[in-house]
């Protein structure tokens, strides 16, 4: 009986020592459990992004590895290991490490919320002293910022092989590897795309953080003796920090996951303050109230601290894993945009207070060091800090937008500290004790100037390049969309994007499927991929594949009238977008119609087609959107999107690039296999072979066998287009040049009775538009008004037709235009075309235009040149010739003969260097344009007044003609480079200068010749431009008198270079139709953007040196509503440039250059779609 007793009490005793330690284990464990749940979280999703990155990586390779892309290449540029070995097995073993924190988490929940009757816990303990060891052995991997890892390949000694690795040098090669993944996804190689995860809106970011800073110090406030305020800055940082984050789209699993704990935490500190009770002591007896006060408030002390460490931890792990958030940024806004703007000595209101509350701290310390030798080591440590943190702050003011939040309240924090340095200031020490307080402030102070360091550095937001495959299609997603989400009467049903393979319509489409505003106005939206095979063959099998992806089901149906009633009854009772992606014929279209229902609730439907007659058999009413090849500098800037090119092989690389003749699908052909790689000059060269391949040329044949019937249908057309033939290389031809011989040839068709805007300038400009809507013809540049300014034929198409001819070396005529080439290295294009100045048969009565091009340097002029007009002209060879183009042939010779050439219409000498021309130029009677630019004719002949016909004259700015009367005046529409000086005052006949277009004008003149001059510009009411420069005898400017010029009603592009008289008066009555606008020399006293800003239509504005001599430029609230452009250069005395919320709503280039005194800039983060900002 006895033993069974004590039995009983062993057993008892051993159940209460097993209960207490489980129950001990289990507080250990509970405490842990915050701890190994954020680290299992944050593994997890570095494993998850590392996963992502990987397998992308592969399915790259395996793309360009299926399409035969050139295997040299990618060896070197797609084999690139996304982790070196080292890292490999460091995530080798936080696989392991994850797995486990995993089951430890697990097994903790289940606990945290199973009974915790006593009769149970004796169950647990095993396991819960097993998962307290276990979370030993993962404290030793979590734990640390940098183990000692073995690599995970060929370890031949561990111990001379072992390198410290941690998980921020694991995300820092992700990023790397992600960065190249990104530039590749969505990219069409093959006329297909890549899928890429667009990422999710991510989890919401927690504001709670507000009210649980309101509850602690409203705590701190009653009991400050018992709670530490560093909890409350904490929390301030990260409050500023998460709202700073609501705007962003998280990317990775890690910032989700991150954002997700630290929600968590905030609900959890939240839930612990709502756990305090401080009792009343009215409620109960005095006694209890005092022990339980007490006890509330050393719960309250616990509380507060835990809260101060679960902010701080979250801070911690930021830092140890080193990953970052991203604000991503179109790829036209350079990174220009953030870097320069830090160029400004930004002295706003909050940077002096800043700087004023450093001051204050600094001059504290001082006094503090020198009274106490002890304290100098801390002082001086605390003062280096403290500047560090100074200049830092300051240095963010450049991406404000995307901390702003975070910014302030590190300010706010350093200012708390100055009341607190003067207070400690005025108590000097004078004994021990007080020495010790002051440490004790000092090392506060440090403490939280240490804090604030990290957090700035931490709770960062990086801008990024947004690397898509959308490089030139900006204009064109935005136009799109608005024609989309259009309700008016104009709007069509079917909207069509036409273009030749690879050349982004499929990506155009893709982005504006997904864009926000079609997201929200469409009920319905789907994306229909056509199918590849024959789309006439079977009409059944093209509607059951539309009906599948449109419903979003497998079933096989059953005829065509199945799907087509199904597909009605699905859409007619919503809004639908669908996109069409890939019609290829006229069939395939009526049989797709047919299968849409006809609603009026503003339904759509996008398709995508190479051919414009599909897009007209879709709906003739609707204009069809017609992609253009990118332009040389888009061209480069896909490529280097992909391949980082050293400066010694730019040279090289961009003719390369040039070579795919801003076709996408080649551009990027030709940089997937370098992706992420420094390419190297025999890589190019390479790569050039590449662009000759069969696959690349391809997408141009078939683009010019579906253009070869229209053009050679449409005679002009075609004419048009065998002009750009003429040019060697890929020679870029000015649009003025382009026009003015097409106009001169008679290949304008304006009917009687049209449009007043159709004038032949700009019907022979819209055949310019057609070309390159067919992408046979490439832009080079554009002007500011989105006009084409320079264009050039691809090079790869003109190789290709080359190619067509053979090798014959027979002179041929492209439709009766001829084209002389001296030095040129291309010989190929010689031998072709039979270009040669020897040869008689090139001399041809039915040539109507010549161009002759002289690629020597120097300025020795070429005596060939001129042999070839005098025999040409004297033969009688160029009796019918209308466009004789020297432009940029060094110094020709200019024969007396030729006046015979009487059906001469263009004549273009620009860049000539020509100092004389023949009296005999009077006899060309029908001549139309007549281009002295750049030249160095100083006496216009008089006979030029019998130019009775000439539109456009263009001089050098320093002819003298000899009588007022010897200018054609009639039916001139553009005369520029006029000087008008004393001896030359242009007065008599201005009257009949009616139909002037543009006007451009050098002045030296008096104010009263001025003031008539001035008066007589106010009759051009035809005036669509206007450049008048007034200087004195050294060229410097001077006064420049002019009336209001409110009434020139058609002026949209305005140049004034000299001080105007009554700049009020000036700026204030500008057109309502100006788009353009260049002040020089003006010496405008009062901010001009006030009036400025009232200009509905500018799109541009230069204010050059002198224009403006205030200090301060203020942009207003819905002020320039569409300006593009805005330059501001040389203005001395410009001090503060202040663009308010809601101005300039469209800026997209801004320039600053050499404004010396700028100090202050505010607002410029208001400007959200800026995509070029230079500062000087």
């Amino acid at each position: 009986m006895a033993v069974a007793y004590i039995t009983c009490w062993i057993l008892f005793a051993f159940y209460v020592v097993a209960i207490a330690a489980s129950e001990i284990t289990f507080r250990y464990l509970n405490a842990k459990y915050k701890w190994i749940r954020r680290e299992s979280r944050l593994l997890a999703a570095l494993l998850e992004d590392f996963d992502y990155v990987s397998r992308s990586r592969n399915e790259i390779i395996q793309k360009a590895n299926d399409k035969l892309l050139d295997p040299q290449l990618i060896q070197a540029g797609m084999t690139a290991r996304v982790l070196n070995e080292w890292e490999e097995g460091w995530m080798n073993k936080a696989r392991e490490v994850a797995s486990e924190a995993t089951r430890c988490v697990r097994i903790l929940e289940n606990r945290r919320t199973s009974p915790k009757w006593f009769v149970l816990i004796l169950t647990d303990l095993v396991p819960m002293l097993q998962l307290a060891l276990r979370m030993k052995g993962l404290n030793h991997f979590l734990g640390k910022k940098k183990l000692d890892v073995d690599p995970s390949i060929n370890p031949l000694n561990s111990l001379l092989w072992k390198k410290k690795i941690g998980a921020s040098d694991i995300y820092r090669s992700l990023e790397q590897s992600r960065s190249w993944v990104s530039s590749l996804q969505d990219r069409s190689v093959v006329g297909e795309t890549l899928e890429q995860s667009t990422p999710g809106p991510g989890p919401p970011v927690s504001l709670r953080a507000e009210e649980l800073i309101s509850s602690i110090k409203n705590l701190i406030a009653e009991n400050p003796k018992f709670v530490n305020s560093s909890t409350t800055m904490h929390l301030e940082l990260l409050h500023a920090f998460m709202k700073d984050l609501q705007p962003l789209r998280l990317e990775t699993e890690m910032e989700k996951s991150w954002v997700v704990e630290a929600n968590e935490t905030i609900e959890e500190a939240n839930q612990a303050i709502d756990s305090i009770n401080i009792t009343e002591a009215d409620q109960r007896s005095w006694w209890l109230s005092v022990v339980s006060n007490r006890r509330d408030r050393r719960k309250l002390k616990e509380v507060i601290l835990d809260v101060g460490t679960w902010i701080s931890d979250l801070l911690e792990t930021k830092e140890r894993y080193g990953f970052k958030f991203v604000r991503r940024q179109s790829s036209k806004l350079s990174a220009n945009r953030f870097t320069q703007q830090g160029s400004f000595k930004y002295q706003a209101t909050d940077d002096m207070d800043l700087s004023s509350a450093v001051h204050n701290i600094r001059n504290w310390l001082n006094q503090v060091a020198n009274t106490s030798d002890e304290l100098v080591s801390n002082v001086i440590a605390l003062s280096e800090e403290l500047e560090q943190m100074h200049t830092f702050l300051k240095g963010t003011k450049g991406t404000e937008d995307y901390a702003i939040h975070l910014r302030n309240a590190c300010l706010e924090q350093l200012k708390k500290l100055v009341p607190e340095a003067d207070q400690q200031s005025s108590n000097t020490p004078n004994n021990e004790g007080s020495g010790s307080k002051l440490l004790s402030e000092i090392t506060r102070i440090n403490y939280t100037v240490n804090v604030l360091q990290r957090c700035v550095q931490a709770y960062s937001i990086e801008a990024r390049q947004e690397l898509c495959s959308v490089v030139g299609l900006e204009e064109d997603i935005h136009e799109l969309v608005m024609r989309l989400a259009d309700n008016g009467e104009q709007c069509r049903p079917i909207i069509s994007i036409v273009g030749m393979k690879g050349i982004g319509k499929t990506t155009l489409a893709k982005k504006v499927y997904y864009h926000s505003t079609i997201s929200n106005r469409f009920e319905i939206r789907r994306w229909v991929t056509m199918p590849d095979a024959d789309q006439d063959s079977d009409e059944y099998a093209l509607l059951a594949s539309v009906g599948r992806q449109v419903l979003e089901t497998q079933e096989k149906g059953d005829g065509k009238e199945h799907w087509i009633n199904k597909l009605h009854g699905f859409l007619e009772p919503k809004r639908y977008l669908v996109i069409l992606d890939g019609v290829l014929s006229i069939q395939a279209m009526y049989a797709l119609k047919a299968a849409f229902p006809k609603v009026a609730n503003g339904s759509r439907i996008l398709l995508t087609t190479r051919e414009k007659a599909i897009a007209s058999a879709a709906d003739q009413n609707s204009i069809p959107h017609q992609l253009r090849l990118r332009t040389k500098e888009e061209s480069w800037e896909l490529f280097t999107q992909m391949v980082r090119c050293p400066p010694e092989h730019e040279a090289l690389a961009k003719k390369v690039v040039g070579r795919g003749g801003g076709l996408p699908l080649v551009i990027l052909r030709i940089g997937y296999p370098l992706s992420g790689k420094k390419v190297t000059s025999e890589e190019l060269e390479v790569l050039k072979g590449i662009t000759q391949q069969e696959q690349n040329q391809k997408p141009w044949k078939e683009n010019l066998e579906v253009n070869k019937v229209d053009l050679q249908s449409h005679q002009i057309l075609g004419k048009c287009f065998s002009y750009f033939q003429l040019f060697s290389g890929d020679f870029e031809i000015p649009v003025r040049r382009i026009v003015a011989s097409w106009v001169a040839q008679g290949l304008a068709e304006v009917s009687k009775g049209g449009k007043t805007s159709n004038t032949h300038e700009n019907v022979v400009y819209e055949y310019l538009l057609q070309l390159i809507g067919r992408n046979v013809i490439q832009v080079v540049q554009k002007n500011l008004d989105g006009k084409v300014k320079t264009c050039c034929l691809p090079t790869a198409l003109r190789d290709l037709m080359l190619q067509g001819k053979g090798n014959s070396s027979k002179p041929t005529s492209l439709s009766g235009q001829l084209a002389f080439h001296f030095d040129d290295k291309d010989a190929r294009f010689h031998e072709i075309n039979g270009l040669n100045a020897n040869s008689p048969m090139v001399m041809q009565n039915e040539s109507q235009s010549i161009l002759l091009f002289d690629s020597q340097e120097g300025n020795k002029p070429r005596e060939e040149i001129g042999e070839i007009l005098r025999s040409g002209i004297t033969g009688g060879f160029f009796g019918q010739l209308q466009v004789l183009d020297l432009e940029r042939v060094c110094m020709p010779e200019i024969p007396r003969a030729i006046g015979k050439l009487r059906q001469l219409a263009y004549l273009g000498l620009r860049w000539t260097y020509l100092s004389t021309i023949p009296e005999s130029i009077g006899n060309l009677v029908n001549l139309l344009t007549l281009d002295l630019k750049h030249t160095y004719v100083r006496t216009l002949p008089s006979s030029v007044r019998k130019l009775k016909k000439l539109r456009h004259l263009y001089l050098n700015q320093n002819i003298q003609m000899s009588a007022p009367t010897s200018l054609p005046l009639s039916n001139l529409q553009t005369l520029s480079g006029v000087f008008v000086g004393k001896d030359n005052l242009v007065k008599d006949r201005r009257d009949k200068l009616i139909n002037l277009r543009k006007l451009g004008l050098t002045i030296q003149l008096a104010p009263p010749e001025q003031k008539v001059l001035a008066k007589w510009i106010m009759q051009l009411t035809n005036l669509q431009s206007l450049k008048l420069v007034s200087v004195n005898e050294k060229s410097a400017p001077q006064l420049l008198k002019l009336k209001p010029l409110s009434k020139l009603e058609k002026l949209s592009s305005l140049y004034l270079l000299g001080r105007l008289e009554n700049p009020a008066s000036i700026i204030g009555e500008l057109p309502a139709s100006l788009t353009h606008l260049t002040l020089s020399a003006s010496g405008i006293q009062e901010d001009p953007m006030p009036m400025l800003g009232k200009l509905p239509n500018l799109k541009s504005l230069n204010l050059n040196s002198g224009s403006y001599e205030g200090p301060n430029l203020v942009c207003s609230m819905n002020d320039f509503p569409l300006l593009l452009v805005l330059k501001l250069r040389n203005l001395d005395t410009l001090k503060k440039l202040d663009v308010q919320e809601g101005a300039m709503l469209n800026l997209r280039e801004l320039e600053i250059k050499s404004c010396r005194n700028l100090t202050i800039t505010t607002g410029l983060t208001h400007l959200k779609i800026l995509q070029k900002f230079e500062v000087n």
